[in-house]
C-alpha cells in the first residue's frame, strides 16, 4: 500500500518527473475566464446549448470549470456520422487549464501541457477506435501527463453544419505514479478538416491530485488509412462481444436501494468505480463524477496502485509455479539479482517471503510484536524510492534497507521496495529459464490476460537508458477496468482455469484465497471483533462471520486511496475505486452477504 505522505510526495513529484522549464507553445491564455453558466453545468435538455458548432470553431474556452458530461455525448434529435474516421489528430497548442498554484514549482509548466502522444483512431460503424490502446507518456515533451486511449464515437448533429461528431474518454497518467485521472474529449470533424479539441478532466484516482483540467485544443486532422486497420476493428468487436454483462446496481435482488452502506457513507465524489459481480453479471453503480455520470463507463480506467501486488507480483508467482512448479516461491532473491546491502539479511529471503511483505528487511518498526507495518511505507526514503526511474536506481534504494533482528517468514512489514525486488528477481528468473529475451509481463500479459479477454493490460514500467524496455514495476502500475475486474474474478473464483486450461497454479490460488489451512501471518490492518487479519501471497483477508453462521477470512486486494477488491468463496466479489483513504472493505462484506450469503 502507498500511502504516501502528501507534501513530501507533491514536492519530490515535481522535482523528478518534471519535464523542462519554460512555456509550451500556445496562443490561448490560461487566465481563468468568468463564472460557468449554470445551465452548462446541468444535464442538457432537448436542444444543444453547450458545445455547439460555434462553440467548438472558437478557440476560447468560454466557461471556468468544466461542463456536464452529457454534453460530450449525443443531444436531441442525432444521426449516424456523415463521414468515417481515419487519421490521426495533431495537437497544435498544448496549454490546459487549471488550478494549479498548489502543485507548482517555479518555472515548471509541465502539469500545464497536453502530452505529446499518437491521437491516431479509425472508425467502425459508429465507434471510435484508437489504435494505441497502451499507456503513452514521454519523459521529453515538458508534459508531466501522458495519456491511455479508449474506444469512442461518432455521430451527427442537425445543427452541425453538415460536420460529424466524434468523442472518447482517455485516462490521464503519470511517469512514475499509479495515479489516473478521467476525461472525456470532443471534436467535429469531415473528411478532410477538424475543429477544436475540447477536453475535460472530471474524475480521479489520486487523492493528492484531484484537479479539474479542461482546455479548448487546436488541432490538425491528417486523414490516412492504416494498414492494420482491419485487425484493430476485427479485435474490437471481439472486446465488445466478449464484454461481461453490466446491469444497474438497482437491479440487485436485495441491496439494490443500500448504496449508501456499501459505499460505506463516502462522498460519491471521491468514488471513481464501485459494485458487486454475482455470476460473472456486474451491477455496476454509476461511474461517479464531479461534473455528471461519466458516460463511457464500461471503459473507464482506475489507477489500481497496491492492488496490482495481487494482479501483478501474485498472479506472476501463481503462473509460473503453474509452468515450472511451485518451487518458485522457495527460489532464493540472492539466486537472481546482486545484492548491494551492507548485511546478510537477504541471504535466506525467498520469493514467497517477499510476496507475503515477510522479507525481513527494513528500517523502522523494529519492535517484532507490535502492528507498525506500515512503518517503512511511510518514511521518507520511500518517497526517494518512488521517485527513481530505472530498475538499478530503484534496487539501489531498495537494497539500502536495514535487516530486522527476526529474519524472513516471520513478520509483515509492508513495503513496496521489497516488492519491486521480487519484480526484479522474478524477471531474471524468467529469462533464465525462458531465454534472454524473454520478458515476464510479456508472457504474464499474453498466457493469463489476453487468455482470457482482456486484449489491452495497461501497465507501469521501469524507465531504462537507450531504449531498453523496462520491467513492470509489480507494486503498483495496472490500470483495470470493469471488464478486467470481471474476468479476473472469473479465473480466481475458478481455481486459476479458463475454457478448461489451467493458467494459474491451483493451489496457489486457493492457498492465495485462504481456502486452505495456511492463513498465511498476521496482518494486523483489518483486526475487527472476528478476530485478527492475515496477509497471504499479496493478498489481505477480513475476518467475517455471515448471516449463516461461518466463520472466514474474507480475501481482498488493496491500493492506495481506498481501492478495495474482495472475492468471494460463493461467486460473487466487491470492487471500489476511490480515493477517500477509507481502506476497510467491512461495509462492502456485509452488503454482500445480505444480497448473497458468503458461504453459500
Amino acid at each position: 500500500m502507498q500511502v504516501l505522505k502528501v507534501i513530501v510526495l507533491i514536492i519530490f513529484l515535481m522535482v523528478i518527473i518534471a519535464c523542462g522549464e519554460g512555456s509550451s507553445s500556445s496562443n490561448q491564455d490560461d487566465t481563468q475566464p468568468p463564472q460557468t453558466d449554470s445551465t452548462a453545468l446541468s444535464p442538457p435538455s432537448a436542444q444543444r446549448d453547450w458545445l455547439t458548432y460555434e462553440h467548438l470553431m472558437s478557440s476560447s474556452y468560454p466557461h471556468y470549470s468544466p461542463i456536464h458530461n452529457e454534453y460530450f455525448m449525443p443531444v436531441g434529435n442525432s444521426s449516424s456520422a456523415l463521414h468515417p474516421f481515419s487519421g490521426t489528430i495533431d495537437i497544435n497548442t498544448r496549454r490546459l487549464i487549471g488550478a494549479f498554484e498548489e502543485f507548482y514549482i517555479a518555472r515548471d509548466e509541465s502539469f500545464k501541457n497536453f502530452p505529446d502522444v499518437d491521437l491516431s483512431f479509425v472508425s467502425d460503424g459508429d465507434a471510435l477506435i484508437p489504435l494505441n490502446r497502451n499507456r503513452q507518456i514521454s519523459l521529453n515533451d515538458n508534459s508531466y501527463w501522458g495519456v491511455i486511449l479508449e474506444p469512442g464515437k461518432i455521430w451527427s448533429e442537425i445543427d452541425d453544419q453538415g460536420w460529424s461528431r466524434a468523442s472518447f474518454p482517455f485516462t490521464f497518467i503519470s511517469a512514475r505514479r499509479n495515479q489516473g485521472h478521467n476525461g472525456l474529449a470532443t471534436f467535429l470533424f469531415n473528411d478532410t478538416q477538424i475543429s477544436h479539441l475540447r477536453i475535460q478532466i472530471v474524475q480521479e484516482t489520486a487523492s493528492w491530485f484531484k484537479q479539474d483540467i479542461y482546455a479548448q485544443l487546436s488541432v490538425s486532422y491528417i486523414p490516412k488509412e492504416f494498414v492494420n486497420t482491419t485487425r484493430v476493428k476485427e479485435a474490437y468487436q471481439s472486446e465488445i462481444d466478449n464484454t461481461v454483462e453490466l446491469r444497474a446496481w438497482d437491479k440487485l435482488d436485495i441491496i439494490g436501494s443500500s448504496q449508501l452502506q456499501f459505499n460505506s457513507s463516502l462522498n460519491t465524489s471521491s468514488i471513481s468505480q464501485t459494485g458487486l459481480i454475482k455470476d460473472n453479471v456486474v451491477f455496476l453503480q454509476p461511474c461517479y463524477t464531479r461534473y455528471g455520470e461519466y458516460p463511457y463507463c464500461r471503459w473507464m480506467r482506475n489507477g489500481a496502485y497496491s492492488i496490482t501486488k495481487s494482479l501483478g507480483a501474485s498472479i506472476a508467482m501463481m503462473r509460473l509455479a503453474q509452468l515450472y512448479g511451485e518451487q518458485v516461491y522457495d527460489l532464493k532473491i540472492v539466486d537472481y539479482l546482486n545484492v548491494t546491502s551492507t548485511h546478510d539479511g537477504w541471504e535466506g529471503v525467498t520469493f514467497g517471503d517477499t510476496l507475503n511483505m515477510a522479507a525481513g528487511i527494513g528500517d523502522e518498526g523494529t519492535v517484532q510484536g507490535s502492528g507498525n507495518i506500515f512503518a517503512d511505507e511511510n518514511g521518507p526514503k520511500m518517497e526517494t524510492w518512488l521517485g527513481q526511474h530505472s530498475e538499478i536506481a530503484k534496487l539501489n534504494v531498495s537494497f539500502s534497507y536495514g535487516n530486522y533482528s527476526w529474519g524472513p517468514g516471520q513478520v509483515v512489514r509492508y513495503n513496496s521496495a521489497t516488492t519491486f525486488v521480487l519484480a526484479a528477481a522474478l524477471d531474471n528468473y524468467y529469462k533464465s529459464v525462458a531465454g534472454l529475451e524473454a520478458h515476464l509481463w510479456e508472457m504474464i500479459t499474453t498466457d493469463v490476460y489476453n487468455a482470457i479477454g482482456i486484449q489491452h493490460v495497461p501497465m507501469l514500467e521501469t524507465n531504462e537508458p537507450g531504449g531498453i524496455r523496462g520491467i513492470a514495476e509489480l507494486f503498483h502500475g495496472l490500470y483495470p477496468n470493469v471488464d478486467d475486474i470481471a474476468k479476473l474474478t472469473l479465473l480466481l473464483q475458478n481455481d486459476g482455469i479458463h475454457d478448461g486450461v489451467q493458467i494459474l497454479h491451483p493451489q496457489k490460488v486457493r492457498e492465495s484465497l485462504f481456502k486452505t489451512s495456511n492463513d498465511g501471518l498476521h496482518g494486523w490492518w483489518e483486526d475487527n471483533q472476528y478476530g485478527e487479519s492475515k496477509y497471504l501471497n499479496g493478498f489481505w483477508s477480513s475476518p467475517f462471520r455471515s448471516t449463516t453462521g461461518c466463520f472466514l477470512q474474507v480475501p481482498y486486494m488493496s491500493g492506495f486511496g481506498g481501492n478495495i477488491f474482495a472475492v468471494f468463496p460463493n461467486g460473487a466479489a466487491a470492487f471500489r475505486f476511490a480515493d477517500a483513504g477509507s481502506y476497510s472493505p467491512g461495509n462492502m462484506i456485509v452488503q454482500s452477504d445480505r444480497e448473497r450469503p458468503i458461504c453459500e
